[in-house]
This record gives structure tokens, sequence and C-alpha cells, in this order.
């Protein structure tokens, strides 16, 4: 190449001040503050000489302190960006120059550049576009390969395998309508074992496969997994698969992207085979619309093989076709603060309950418009507990605001507001050692809480439920499986049915303690009416009623008057239903007559 680069210490600075600095174009000082850090050299056949920025910035190879600069649209590069020419070779010689002498930054000025093969991407170079007027598109009948890719199979060490790449500002077109030949690995980008990576401010559009992919490459040994890869600020539009898929990676970071109308899931953590690791991935402030078609996910979290401290934390995920959330087979996976409105399945969900995933929270989540349940949740019987705390959950159009299935070790559903779900608010099966306190459901389209069958050891306590179609909560009387169930201060009032239908378990009675508020089954009731008692001799007494609604023979009384007794003893009991009985009794060897007063008579339920 007529133009070569190379590092040189005492290099002469072009850029000494902030007035040369202000005066560069706005793209150049956007794009590439790079040349204005460092010392620029160029060869010109004969030494090394100083060029003007611009110069150099057309004349192609360029020097600074952070490494070689190449231009694609030098003539001795030889790349067109015209969307006519294939300029596969010239991008491919840039990068290796660039890798050659140690890393540096290939440059994409404006234009389109037409590739007919993989771009490999190799150790320590950045590839810098200007943003959308950046174009790398594929050409018709591309094939099913990844438009650009770290290079090589490395073994399984930092310092050996690729490392140190980073692609910004591109425009990359999969050109999808245009490749019938490829299936699903035609990826705008595909990043295979490779360590420290930044995918950042990026265009992936239509893909034949996925538009960000991060993988083991084939081939490369069971434990070359991708390491320290950050996909950020970059738009995925119109991917055939999904718009980013991690199928293995360790402390990898998907924020602040935004995926749209791809036809699969939106981001999608998955699992090759059951020895794949997903490690310290984090996904957060995303947003995702329009994806999927069928049951697929916004957000899908499928890692049945080796996975741990997974979190999906802040997305917004609108108008998903399919599930906003779904996840399994993850240990320690966090699910917080997302947004999710209008999908067409449920908010939230397990993808199965043949691998569960263990030790999950969903916190502080907002679910609105589920086309099924907001949460649920389904598990393996040897999952361990799951905790669904302080999420917003309302106008569920099918089915319950949260739905469990078999979390037999426990489970805490606390502090979660559900409104207007179609169905009930929670409810529950084949369940043991679950704790829900604090819970609110309310208009409801059924019972506020449900119990199906085969439930043990559940103790609900201050969760209020008003205002739903059918019971306050339902432990389904018909079925004799739901047993040492406990029931503490719980609010239902203002439901449509009953406050409260007790279930038929045989050991429910002895087990369960029914302190609630304001149903005629469990709550202290009182009443007050003005009694002027008769004179009353010694050794006679008389009595008085005072209606109180919902009392019931075999209650516990206590009656008070507002008049000095004058030793004389007053007593009551409930005589009939709604009805207490009062007893004035004298003693005191003289008749006395107290004055009109007021009677009040407490009641606590048996």
């Amino acid at each position: 190449m007529a133009v070569e680069l190379a590092r040189k210490q005492d290099a002469i600075p072009l850029i000494k001040s902030a007035a040369q600095r202000s005066a560069l174009s706005p793209d150049l000082n956007d794009r590439i503050q790079y040349l204005v850090t460092g010392e620029l050299l160029r060869w010109d056949g004969a030494d090394w000489v100083a060029d003007s920025l611009f110069g150099s910035l057309v004349g192609g190879a360029l020097l600074d302190k952070g490494g070689a600069v190449y231009n694609v649209m030098h003539p001795d590069v030889g790349a067109k960006g015209d969307g006519a020419t294939d300029d596969t070779a010239a991008i491919q010689t840039a990068i290796n120059a660039v890798n050659t002498l140690g890393g540096g930054k290939v440059i994409l000025p404006k234009g389109t550049y037409l590739i007919a093969t993989t771009l490999n991407l190799k150790a320590n170079v950045e590839l810098v576009g200007i943003g959308q007027t950046s174009v790398i598109k594929a050409k018709a009948n591309f094939g099913d390969i990844p438009l650009i890719r770290n290079a090589v199979n490395q073994p399984p060490n930092d310092e050996s395998r690729d490392n140190g790449l980073r692609i910004t500002g591109l425009y990359i077109d999969g050109n999808k309508a245009n490749n019938a030949t490829a299936t699903e690995f035609s990826h705008c980008i595909a990043l295979e074992s490779p360590v420290d990576v930044v995918v950042e401010k990026c265009f992936c559009i239509n893909p034949k496969g996925d538009g960000v992919y991060i993988g083991r490459r084939s081939g490369a040994g069971t434990d070359v997994i991708p390491e320290r890869i950050t996909v950020r600020d970059c738009t995925v539009n119109g991917a055939a698969r999904q718009g980013i898929a991690v199928t293995e990676g360790r402390h990898v970071e998907v924020v602040e992207n935004y995926v749209l109308s791809g036809d699969l899931h939106g981001i999608d953590l998955e699992a090759n085979n059951a020895s794949s690791i997903h490690d310290g991935i984090v996904v957060s402030r995303n947003i995702i619309a329009g994806n999927g078609g069928g049951v697929q996910y916004g957000i899908a979290v499928n890692t049945t093989g080796v996975a741990s401290g997974v979190s999906v934390i802040q997305n917004h995920i609108m108008d998903q076709a399919g599930i906003g959330i779904g996840f399994r087979g993850c240990k320690g996976l966090s699910i917080a603060q997302n947004v999710i409105l209008d999908p067409s399945g449920a908010g939230i969900s397990t993808i199965s309950s043949s691998v569960s995933a263990d030790a999950v929270s969903i916190v502080g989540n907002v679910i609105r418009g589920a086309g099924s349940n907001g949460i649920a949740l389904a598990a393996d019987p040897a999952a361990e507990p799951v905790l669904v705390a302080d999420n917003v959950i309302i106008d569920i159009s099918a089915e319950m605001g949260i739905n469990l299935t078999n979390y037999v070790n426990g489970a805490i559903i606390k502090a979660n507001l559900i409104e207007n779900a179609a169905s009930r608010g929670i409810y529950f099966t084949g369940c043991q050692k679950l704790l829900l306190v604090g819970n609110m459901c309310l208009n409801c389209g059924s019972s506020g809480i449900g119990f199906a069958e085969n439930n043990t050891y559940c103790l609900l306590v201050g969760n209020i439920c008003e205002g739903n179609t059918a019971e306050g909560i339902n432990e389904n009387a018909s079925v004799s499986t739901n047993d040492y169930n406990v029931f503490i201060a719980n609010d239902c009032r203002g439901n449509t049915g009953s406050d409260f239908v007790r279930g038929a378990g045989a050991n429910n009675s002895a087990y369960s303690m029914i302190f609630d508020f304001d149903s005629p089954q469990k709550r202290h009731l009182s009443a007050t009416t003005t009694w002027n008692p008769d004179n009353v001799a010694n050794g006679a007494q008389t009595t008085t009623t005072i209606t109180v609604t919902g009392a019931a023979i075999g209650d516990v009384v206590a009656v008070g008057f507002s008049q000095d007794l004058q030793a004389l003893q007053l007593t009551g009991y409930v005589s009939a239903a709604d009805t207490v009985t009062v007893v004035l009794q004298n003693g005191t060897g003289s008749p006395v007559d107290l004055a009109s007063g007021t009677l009040r008579a407490d009641v606590w339920k048996h």
C-alpha cells in the first residue's frame, strides 16, 4: 500500500487549542474525537511528515497515539461507497492493516458499502461510521452467513482471543428480502467467543438472522465463551429472528437499545445446549416494541444450561405478539421495574415448568392490558422460592392477575396491586408454604383471591379484596385437599359474592385462624342503643336485647353501660342470630334504680 501507518512517540501535535478543535466540522468533532487527542504522521515515501487534519482524513492512513486510523474511501484502500461496487475486499484490507499495526480505527464515511461476504473484524480494531449515512449492505443472495463478525476461532484465553473490538455508528442492512438462501445465521453482527467488545450506536436492519448474535464459535471448545460484551444504544428493526440473541456469555450487557418489529423474540437469552453458560447477564433500559408472532417473547430468559445472576431491569415492552417476559432454567434471576404494555399473552411467565428457575424475584413491574395472566408461574416441585412483590397489574383482559402452580417449597406474594383482572386477582393450585401478605385485589371478574386444590400450609395476612364480582377470598369449599391454611386480618368488603368461602379440608378448622375484617364470618361486631333499666329489687334481675348484625350463638360478648352500675352485675350473651340479650342483676341488699343511658354490646366471632 502506498500510504503506511506507524507509531512514533515524538509525533508533531496537530491540535493544540480549544479554538482549533471548535473549528472542526460537526461530524468530525462528534465522530472522530480521537484525532484531536494525539499526534498524526503520514509516510510520504521517504520520511514521516506531519499531515494536516483534513488532508490526513482524505488521504487515508493516519497515525495517532491511540493507534492507526484508516479511511476506507482513500484511493489506496479503494472502497467506493456507491451502493453498486463490491467493497468487501477494500474494507477487509483496512481491517487487516490496522490489526497488523497493533490496532486502531477503520472509518467508513458517508456512503453505501455493498459487501458480498462476511467482514472479519480483528483484535483491537474499531469499525466506525457516522450514523445512518454510513451503510454496510448485504448484496443480493448474500447467503446464510453474518455480515460482520470477529475473525478467528481462538483458544480459550483472553490473550489469544479476539479482543478489544468495537463497532460504532454503522447502519448495517441485512437485505433479507433479497437473501432467499439464508435460513437463520445471516446476522448483522455475530460475536463468537471474543472478549472485551463494544457495539454501540449501530442500526441493524432487516437481517435474515439476528440483529446482534453473541455466542460460542462452533468448534471452539467447550470452555470458550464470549466475555465482557456490551451492546448499547443500538436500533434493531425487522429481524427475521431475534433482535439481540445471547446463546452464551459471561458478563454481557444489553442496554439502552431499541428492538422493533422482529419476527421472533426481541431479546433472547437462550442456551444452545445443556452446557451453555449465562453468567452475569444484564438486560436493562431497552425499548422493545411490536416483535414476535404466536407464542414469542419480548425478552426470553430461556437458559436451560448453566445460568446464574441474570438481571432484566427497567425495560419497556410494548405491543408484544406473545408474552412480555418469559423465563426458565436460571438461578438468581431478577425481573424488576419493567413496564409491559398490551402483550397478547401474559405479562411475565415461566416458559416451562420442566426446567424451573430458582430463587427468582419479580419486583416493581407494571403490567397493563395483558391478553392472558398478568404474572403466570409454574414450578417444578424442586424449585426454590420465588418473590413476587410490589407489582402493579391492571386491566388484564383474560385470566388472572397472578397465577401460581406447584410452588411446594414456598413463595412470597407481597404488596401487589391487582385491579380489573378478567378472572381472579390471585389464584394458586398445588402450592405449599405460600405467604400472601398485603396484596390488594380490586374489582376483579371473579374472586379476589382463589384456591384451586392441593394447597397446604399457606398463610394469608393483611390482604384487601374489595369490589370483586365473586367472593373476596374463596378456598374452594368443594375441595377437601386444601388443608392447614391460615387467614389473618384480611379485609374482604363490598364484594358481590360472599366475603369469604371456607374450604372443606379436614384439617382446616384446626389450623386456620380467621381474624379478618368486615364479614359475617370473620369480624369484630358492635352495636349501641339507649336503655332505661327498670327498678331492680334486691335478688332480682331485668333484661333487654340489642341487635348486633352478624352475631351468632357461641360468639364472645362484652357489654357496657354509660351509667354507674352501683355494684349491679351486667352480662350479655348471643341468644339468637343477630341478637344479644343483656342481663342486669341486683345482689346489693337493696333496690337500685339506674338512670337512662347508652348500652353497648361488643361481639367477637368464635
